[in-house]
């Protein structure tokens, strides 16, 4: 399913496709269901950890969907502030 397709300056074209299939949880790693969160202990205050992927998804057991989804995103920065 096509979401997104951009033209960028230099005329080359960019496109974002999904694919929807029926939710197996066999596909997911064997601890994705305890993972909430991961930065590293001990971060000092003020660091910043750049260039990151972060990965989120449902519970499509629970949420009635049936459907996997995981969104990805590239480029993100953790600083610890306090």
């Amino acid at each position: 399913m096509p979401l997104i397709r951009v033209t960028l300056d230099n005329a080359e074209s960019v496109s974002i496709v999904v694919r929807q299939a029926k939710f197996d949880r066999a596909l997911l790693p064997a601890k994705a269901e305890n993972v909430k969160t991961f930065l590293p202990a001990g971060l000092p205050i003020g660091v910043e950890m750049p260039n990151l992927t972060a990965a989120a998804w449902n519970d499509p057991e629970n949420d009635g969907s049936g459907c996997l989804r995981i969104v990805e995103v590239g480029g993100v920065a953790v600083k610890r502030n306090r």
